[in-house]
C-alpha cells in the first residue's frame, strides 16, 4: 500500500512538473514575442530620427532628386 501511495504521489509531481515548466517555456515565447513587437517602434524612431531634421518640429527632409523622371 505504501508503494503504491508513493508511485502515485510521484505521477502527480512529475505532472506538476511539467505544467509549472510549460508555463514557464509559454512565459519566455510571450516574452520573445512581445520583445520582436518593440523591436517595430525601436526600428520606426530610428527612421523617424532620420526622417526629421528637428524631431521636436517636424520639419521633414525630402530628396526629391530621386524622384525626378
Amino acid at each position: 500500500m505504501k508503494v503504491a501511495f508513493s508511485l502515485l504521489e510521484l505521477i502527480l509531481c512529475i505532472i506538476i512538473l511539467g505544467l509549472i515548466f510549460t508555463s514557464i517555456s509559454k512565459l519566455f515565447y510571450q516574452l520573445n514575442d512581445n520583445h520582436d513587437y518593440l523591436n517595430y517602434f525601436e526600428r520606426l524612431y530610428t527612421l523617424q530620427d532620420k526622417l526629421y531634421t528637428d524631431p521636436h518640429q517636424r520639419d521633414i527632409k525630402l530628396h526629391i532628386q530621386n524622384l525626378k523622371t
